[in-house]
């Protein structure tokens, strides 16, 4: 199965996205539904491009919604493109640029914004809500 990425027509994902890019995911949000929100936590399901497995970023839509805001996505539908690497890092990289892409695939890429590093799988969010 060949992975699927967000990158420009015609073009294709560089050696470094196809070897280092683990799993990812495409959204469309509603920015009213994210600000409205009666859920304390959001689950978004990103899949594995190369097995059968899946990670998840757990999070507070408002929180979401906040780092939208922050790259300058408050529009009506906020399209959303997430990608884990290998190194179990997590990035926001809907129109990040494909020098870009590249820093995110060889773990150079900074942007405290679109790092979801710390939704990445976070469980303990879940389970101190039940507790």
């Amino acid at each position: 199965m060949k992975p699927i990425f967000s990158v420009h027509a015609g073009e294709y994902p560089s050696a470094a996205i196809v070897s280092n890019v683990n799993a990812g995911g495409w959204w469309t949000f509603d920015q009213k539904k994210l600000n409205s929100s009666a859920a304390e936590l959001w689950i978004l399901v990103l899949y594995s491009f190369t097995k059968r497995d899946h990670d998840f970023i757990i999070i507070e839509p408002q929180e979401l919604l906040k780092r939208y805001i922050q790259l300058g996505k408050l529009q009506e539908k906020i399209q959303s493109y997430v990608w884990v690497t290998s190194s179990n890092r997590c990035w926001e990289t809907r129109d990040l640029g494909k020098l870009q892409q590249d820093d995110v695939a060889n773990d150079r890429y900074t942007d405290p914004i679109r790092d979801l590093s710390k939704y990445l799988n976070n469980w303990e969010s879940v389970e101190t809500l039940l507790s």
